[in-house]
């Protein structure tokens, strides 16, 4: 028997930093007509020398945010010429990104301009865009990508006459690309860790028009390299422990000669040593001695894949799927992995083969830090401004592994029941995070003025369930969580919600009610 120690060469076809959406911000959630915006209502950045416009002829906001001085009839135009050569529109991130897109509406010949600073107020990259006439480049994306972005100026640089259209601002996205890591590492389609019996004789011809993967003309099955964790992303080391999101990236034909379908797909099996067994001997049922089974994540083993009749030899192997499947595969390393082996997900390798410019890999995605202490939006501390940034993400339908607290492979409510109890241990409905929900939350939420108006709304003003307003499914839902007046959460031994709880919850609800009918302020609850 040899044994083979396989020293892992990779092939790198991408090696990153995984974007990380610190926002994407719709600007249509506008509150009020030629209101300026408000600092802190868009958490993680500051806005200034921009306003809302309630009256557009595409609907109320429907172009999103507009420079100072604009006149916001049905035809918004520049007024006094801003944001033109005088007072840009500024939007400062709290925490420097390293790309900004944004779309500009009703460009016209007024043009739009998207400037990019550092924090010491250097130009660092500049796109613009330049329509025609009145109105022209509706949705127009304007993008800069450049480390170190700590705001951005919106301009009209071709501001020439009062009665021009006034650019729309809108969709905003900011992202950071320096907390999270990927690897993608290129794989012969022909590679496999299992028994290769199916390989043909040593004097089989294949056809004149046989594709071959390499120069050596012979069509065999190629061993799996041993993919050495502790290096396997550069500067970061992969730990017993750590979460790795594993994705099967492109597909490779399966017939040879004739490439009458692609598929994708592999599977993987982590290993305590690099050793993978010759398959000479027919005796060998493991060529993975080592192998190591994966305990938590979402993953589905390899059942019965067959090689000749044989079934798989490999018991702890998995599935890794593709970035479009509808599952995901998310694996904690086991304890004493220090390598990863992985196989094309086939039962024949030796005829496998890509079309020309085409690539098959897998690409490993470590989780941060965010997705075990909690801190998704990077700001150093886990407040309410990640709370309201997981909201969003939610909201939005897209997975990021900085949000995914569960490891589930999916960014849902329940990542935000997760950091909002467990990461930052307390009740939904303390609005102001002291650990506490009781009736100095209920007085400031309803003191914001934003209840069943319909306006957005934030942890801070009320929105306790994440769907970006407040009204009478928060006070509900925080109610039936338990907490009030119970104290902090890891003191307290709640209740289970009962009658006499959903009825305070409706209490409170129809007394606020009655004063907004009769004409008392909102926030006044409790007072005469």
């Amino acid at each position: 028997m040899r044994v083979l120690l396989c020293l892992a060469v990779i092939a790198s076809w991408h090696t990153s930093n995984v974007p990380y959406v610190f926002g994407t911000i719709d600007f249509e959630d506008g509150n009020g007509h030629n209101v300026p915006i408000p600092q802190g209502f868009y958490p993680g950045l500051e806005i200034e020398n921009a306003v809302w416009i309630s009256y557009h002829r595409n609907g109320p906001f429907m172009e999103g945010i507009f420079g100072l001085g604009v006149d916001g009839g049905l035809h918004p135009t520049e007024g006094w010429g801003f944001p033109g050569t005088t007072e840009p529109i500024t939007i400062r991130f709290l925490t420097s990104v390293t790309s900004v897109t944004i779309e500009a509406w009703d460009v016209g010949s007024n043009g739009a301009m998207l400037t990019g600073f550092d924090s010491l107020g250097n130009v660092l990259q500049v796109d613009s865009y330049i329509g025609s006439g009145f109105g022209g480049g509706n949705g127009q994306p304007l993008m800069i990508h450049a480390d170190g972005i700590a705001y951005v100026e919106l301009t009209q640089p071709e501001f020439h006459e009062r009665s021009q259209d006034a650019v729309g601002w809108d969709n905003l996205q900011f992202i950071s690309e320096d907390r999270l890591f990927f690897q993608d590492v290129q794989i012969d389609p022909r590679t496999t860790y299992l028994r290769t019996i199916s390989d043909p004789p040593v004097n089989f011809r294949p056809p004149n028009d046989f594709v071959y993967v390499d120069s050596d003309r012979v069509a065999r099955h190629v061993d799996s390299e041993a993919l050495e964790l502790r290096t396997l992303i550069p500067g970061k080391t992969i730990e017993p422990g750590d979460y790795l999101l594993l994705e099967s990236v492109g597909e490779y034909c399966f017939t040879n000669p004739i490439c009458e379908n692609t598929i994708g797909g592999l599977w993987g099996v982590f290993s305590g040593s690099g050793v993978l067994l010759q398959d000479e001997d027919a005796s060998i049922q493991n060529r993975v001695p080592d192998q190591l089974s994966v305990q938590a994540g979402t993953f589905s083993l390899v059942e019965t894949p067959v090689n000749g009749g044989l079934p798989s030899d490999i018991e702890s192997d998995f599935w890794i799927r593709s970035p479009g499947d509808s599952s995901r595969t998310v694996v904690q390393v086991p304890e004493g992995a220090t390598h990863l082996f992985v196989s094309a997900a086939d039962e024949v390798w030796f005829e496998n083969w890509l079309p020309l410019g085409s690539e098959f890999g897998l690409r490993v995605t470590l989780y941060p830090d965010s997705s075990a202490d909690g801190d998704v939006d990077g700001n150093g501390t886990v407040d309410v401004a990640d709370i309201d940034t997981m909201s969003r993400q939610v909201r939005s339908g897209e997975f990021s592994v900085a949000f995914d607290l569960t490891h589930d492979g999916r960014v849902d409510v329940n990542d935000r029941i997760v950091l909002i109890k467990d990461r930052i241990n307390t009740w939904v409905g303390d609005s102001n995070l002291d650990g506490e929900f009781n009736t100095g939350d209920l007085i400031a939420v309803f003191q914001a003025g934003l209840f069943e108006t319909g306006n957005p709304a934030g942890w801070l003003q009320g929105d306790w369930d994440g769907n970006g307003v407040f009204d009478t499914g928060d006070i509900i839902y925080a109610f039936q969580d338990g907490g009030y007046e119970q104290g902090p959460q890891s003191a307290a031994v709640p209740e289970p919600v009962g009658f006499v709880t959903l009825m305070w919850s409706a209490v409170v609800v129809a007394v606020v009610r009655r004063k907004k009918a009769c004409g008392f302020t909102a926030g006044k609850v409790g007072e005469e």
